[in-house]
């Protein structure tokens, strides 16, 4: 079974910034099937989580930390994702995540990404991470 978190129309709520990470707070889209991610049909919902970006740094803001997104980029090291990401995702690696959306736009660089999807009490992560699989980048 491929689980997928698609970052358009997605919901950002939220931007936390400490020394030494970027906390994302999201309103994820999230996909569900036997087949191809985003092609072959399969369940959908919405759901609360966590993108960690391990020693971020917010390089670009939008105008606003919270808005619905558009478009969505995740590299990290050699795997880039374009609005789809497998999960789960715990990837360690140079990484760089933008998001777009009529606010403007959200890029954070850093050296880990770690998305916890959360439980209904936003509590603990409903899916535990494993390693990104590899995918080589798109041109």
């Amino acid at each position: 079974m491929n689980t997928t978190a698609e970052f358009y129309n997605s919901e950002l709520l939220g931007i936390e910034a400490t020394d030494t990470e970027v906390t994302l707070q999201l309103m994820l889209c999230l996909h569900q099937n036997d087949g191809r991610p985003g092609i072959d049909s399969g369940r959908s919902w919405r759901q609360r989580a966590k993108l960690q970006i391990e020693d971020g740094i917010v390089s670009e803001r939008p105008r606003q930390d919270a808005f619905r997104i558009t478009d969505g980029t995740l590299e990290v090291g050699p795997v880039s994702c374009e609005n789809l990401v497998p999960l789960p995702l715990d990837a360690l690696g140079e990484t760089e995540l933008a998001f777009e959306g009529k606010q403007g736009r959200l890029v954070v660089t850093g050296a880990r990404a770690r998305l916890l999807l959360l439980d209904e009490q936003g509590a603990k992560p409903a899916i535990a991470s494993t390693p990104l699989r590899s995918r080589p980048r798109t041109p």
